[in-house]
């Protein structure tokens, strides 16, 4: 199977919904009328880092937000694995990453599992989610599963080889990455593509006011090559995967895994 990945970037503004909704629209038509099949925007891409104003956004603008991917997702016959957005479920606010099929359908929602504890204090205003979560992707009788990470996640390969394990060979990612750690960033996509003998679609914030941000959107094929990688510029970066090409050619390293060494005994720490 090939699929044309399409990850988007855009500078996020905090608390402007209406300004991202439609920076969101109008990017992911693009990326549409090149020709996308599977699109990606960054992590909370409606909202932005508004935490102070979390709760109350959430229930606000989640509806809409959904309603514009599944008119999008449907009209075009794509999928939008739609970065995050702040989602309110009986007064808990979760940070969550929604899949749309091509029939507006929802194919999968994965909670964000590992919130930031640090200068953001992300854990203090959502609640952390608790499931490994994956969605089949389907194209012309074939299937690929994906798997679903969000930001942080990336640093906690034990989950990314979870979903590996259980067959992804694609793991989506949205971001909202400083550049102050961008490095680290492309390091750890391209360390998970390898580890795992998986693609990796991710992408991030871009920042042309004060270079908070610097995008970085790109898609790292199974042996940690990358396909394509933006630079802080707002727009649309596509790459062609081809999942026959690394199937066929490469070995399986999974298959050669030592149980008892290579998987996290928390009783033995």
């Amino acid at each position: 199977m090939k699929i044309k990945a399409a990850a988007i970037q855009f500078d996020i503004l905090p608390a402007q919904v209406e300004h991202n909704m439609a920076r969101a629209r109008e990017l992911l038509n693009e990326a549409i009328d090149k020709g996308a099949e599977l699109l990606i925007l960054p992590e909370l891409w409606n909202t932005g880092y508004a935490l102070e104003d979390i709760a109350e956004l959430a229930p606000r603008h989640q509806a809409s937000a959904l309603s514009m991917l599944r008119e999008l997702a449907t009209e075009a016959g794509v999928t939008i694995v739609g970065g995050s957005i702040p989602e309110d479920r009986h007064g808990a606010v979760y940070n969550t990453c929604f899949v749309i099929g091509p029939k507006g359908q929802t194919l999968a929602k994965y909670r964000k599992a590992h919130l930031f504890p640090h200068y953001m204090q992300e854990h203090l205003y959502f609640t952390a989610g608790d499931e490994l979560v994956s969605f089949d992707y389907e194209k012309a009788g074939e299937r690929i599963n994906v798997g679903l990470c969000i930001c942080y996640d990336l640093r906690f390969p034990e989950m990314c080889r979870n979903l590996a394990l259980r067959g992804a060979r694609l793991l989506c990612v949205p971001t909202s990455w400083p550049r102050a750690r961008i490095r680290e960033y492309e390091l750890l996509c391209r360390a998970r593509a390898t580890e795992n003998r998986a693609f990796v679609l991710a992408t991030n914030y871009t920042d042309t006011v004060d270079n908070t941000y610097c995008g970085g959107a790109l898609v790292a094929a199974p042996d940690g090559e990358l396909l394509v990688r933006g630079e802080n510029y707002e727009g649309v970066y596509m790459a062609e995967m081809d999942f026959a090409k690394y199937r066929d050619s490469n070995f399986e390293s999974l298959a050669d895994r030592v149980p008892f060494i290579d998987e996290i005994d928390n009783n033995l720490l």
